[in-house]
């Protein structure tokens, strides 16, 4: 399975303002997605990127750290998306939370429903679009959860 779409314009993607978010994890099994995910984020102007690849850890690491995004894939072993997306909020209140995002190769409308059910606010379809990563950024910064 091919994880990158071909022929990404870098030249003509913006960069977004590096204030914009401190802190970003990826929860990825995958280290080519991982790979991938980093890149992105680095050609957005993102470099404060942490990586974990299970839901456990990446629930652990939400403890310990403030986070704004979280980027979580559906099924990685140990504890999926999901369950951990859960933990999360039911340990931290919303507000003080990072906005949880699905990045997944399950797309279908269950998928999406099992995502939103669990509290994720978002949802990016792999293989992963630079463009669609950006839009998720802006769409969901963080003061605008804070001002809900």
């Amino acid at each position: 399975m091919n994880t990158v779409k071909e022929k990404v314009d870098v030249e003509s993607i913006e960069l977004l303002p590096a204030t914009l978010i401190k802190k970003i994890l990826i929860a990825e099994d995958n280290k080519i997605n991982q790979i991938v995910a980093i890149k992105y984020f680095a050609r957005l102007g993102f470099t404060n990127v942490s990586v974990t690849e299970n839901g456990q850890e990446a629930l652990e690491m939400t403890l310990k750290n403030k986070y704004d995004y979280l980027f979580m894939d559906m099924q990685m072993p140990i504890m999926d998306g999901v369950k951990a997306t859960e933990l999360i909020y039911e340990k931290i209140h919303f507000l003080e939370a990072p906005i949880i995002l699905a990045m997944t190769a399950n797309n279908g409308d269950e998928d999406k429903s099992c995502c939103e059910n669990a509290g994720m606010v978002g949802f990016l379809t792999k293989p992963l679009d630079i463009e669609e990563i950006k839009k998720m950024i802006i769409g969901f910064e963080p003061d605008k959860k804070n001002a809900a």
